[in-house]
């Protein structure tokens, strides 16, 4: 899309109205229809192009595979960053991360924030979330809408509890799956016969990658190596220089942790059919970022904004009215997903929101490209990136101050970039920075800063310890 129709599609948006309508409207998908339930799940750390249905040749993915083929997968998905905090609160208000502010450690998302469940509870539903990672715990803003917001991570021990659960001695080697599938089938034995939005955070894809000896063997049958696989974030057995066929295994791991993952998903899609068997229901399955496997040098993620860290998968599933097996070539973002959930719910006043309903494209109707901006401004990084289908500007800022393009049509595995002597790159870069000069001024008029964390000593140990604050505190007594 040009850069003068950005501009105009950002008027647009700042003169919506900053609540949400309970009222459908004219021409929305649910406009004239009874309200379905809507599932949004998220899987953490989840690479789409480790899933059968994004061409993935081993077995990782059966169930979402399903899903995939029974409704419509997005090709070309983009979250606005590579890690989860400020990724859900894209998916949760339909804004950049440089608009919605939460962008680092240490914030809260601001009450004056709109949010998808408040909109959907305005409009009549139920609203429920559970979540297996810290980042979703309630102290960072994100429960904001939520009837009931559950954490499915380990609890902490009764003298150390605080504000309810939190999670156990190391939250990146808890397994949530089963207990989420638990906590859920209680949720739904109370009844309730609302519209039901119902959010699902599974955070077992998220190193470590300890899956259940069954899930690993389908993808590295004879490892029979000694490697320590535990701490991945800080473990220095796991680097760029690690074995060919110790690397194997780790992505071995990390293909069984979505196996496991998916068969999580299966359980709790078989008992939203048993409880919920008389409701229409939209499903939507994406991630909030990717992993990276050293394709760029780096471990894990929140480090880049190549396209492993930030790709994601973006399935929607709606027996009756979604076309199965449909395909979505053009490129959308996480931020697409709020507009488009409440055209489905017939909002008919919608927030202020930067994303925008892709309901058409999701029915094999055209809609014009927009590009997707890219954000990492955590750990004293000032990434920002603009990606379109065929190219992916990157610029650096800080201590060197350097751009660089991609021509993804040639090199989409991001190795050879080009300067900004290129005409290209040098328009992308104006585009990149007029689109943050747009947010900037929607964040001014939306009045919505983040504000500061504010926890208790235990809870702010707990968090320190897992990586989730920047402010050592002391140890609790």
């Amino acid at each position: 899309m040009s850069v003068g129709h950005a501009t105009r599609a950002a008027a647009l948006a700042f003169c919506a109205l900053a609540s949400c309508s309970r009222n459908p409207g004219a021409g929305t998908p649910g406009a004239n229809a009874a309200l379905p339930d809507i599932v949004l799940v998220s899987i953490d750390s989840l690479r789409p192009d480790h899933l059968g249905c994004y061409g993935y040749r081993l077995p990782t993915s059966p169930n979402i595979d399903a899903l995939a083929a029974g409704g419509v997968r997005c090709a070309q998905a983009l979250s606005t960053t590579s890690w989860t905090l400020p990724a859900h609160a894209a998916l949760f208000t339909g804004l950049y991360d440089s608009t919605h502010g939460l962008v680092t450690n240490g914030l809260t998302l601001s009450p004056r924030a709109t949010t998808l469940a408040e909109c959907l509870a305005q409009r009549g539903y139920r609203t429920a979330g559970f979540f297996g990672g810290p980042y979703l715990h309630p102290a960072f803003g994100l429960s904001q809408g939520f009837e009931t917001w559950e954490s499915c991570m380990s609890p902490l021990t009764e003298e150390q509890t605080v504000g309810g659960k939190l999670g156990g001695e190391s939250a990146h080697a808890d397994v949530t799956g089963p207990r989420t599938v638990a906590t859920l089938e209680r949720f739904l034995e109370r009844p309730d016969r609302r519209p039901l939005f119902l959010f699902v955070h599974l955070f077992d894809v998220h190193y470590d990658y300890a899956p259940p000896p069954e899930d690993v063997v389908p993808f590295d049958p004879d490892y029979s190596g000694q490697t320590d696989f535990s701490r991945v974030d800080a473990n220095p057995a796991i680097s760029k220089d690690m074995p060919p066929r110790e690397l194997r295994h780790l992505i071995a791991l990390y293909d069984g942790e979505i196996r496991f993952t998916d068969r999580n998903l299966a359980r709790i899609l078989a008992l939203l059919e048993r409880q919920r068997s008389d409701r229409s229901r939209l499903l939507v399955v994406t991630a909030d970022h990717g992993e990276e496997f050293f394709e760029h040098g780096n471990k894990g993620h929140q480090s880049s904004l190549y396209d492993e860290q930030v790709c994601i998968p973006l399935i929607w599933n709606w027996p009756g009215h979604l076309t199965k097996d449909t395909l979505v070539r053009d490129p959308v973002r996480i931020i697409d997903i709020m507009p488009t959930l409440l055209s489905v719910a017939g909002v008919e006043d919608p927030p202020r929101m930067q994303g925008r309903n892709i309901w058409p494209l999701l029915t094999g109707k055209p809609l014009p490209e927009e590009p997707a901006l890219l954000e990492l401004l955590v750990d004293k990084n000032d990434l920002r990136a603009l990606r379109r289908p065929g190219s992916k500007i990157i610029h650096w800022r800080g201590q060197f101050d350097v751009t660089y393009g991609y021509n993804l049509l040639r090199d989409r595995f991001e190795n050879q970039p080009v300067e900004l002597d290129q005409d290209w790159v040098a328009k992308g870069k104006a585009d990149l920075q007029q689109q943050l000069e747009v947010n900037s001024k929607l964040r001014g008029e939306l009045k919505a800063e983040p504000q500061s964390l504010k926890l208790s000593r235990e809870l702010d140990y707990r968090l320190h310890q897992f990586g989730y604050t920047e402010r050592a505190p002391g140890k609790p007594r």
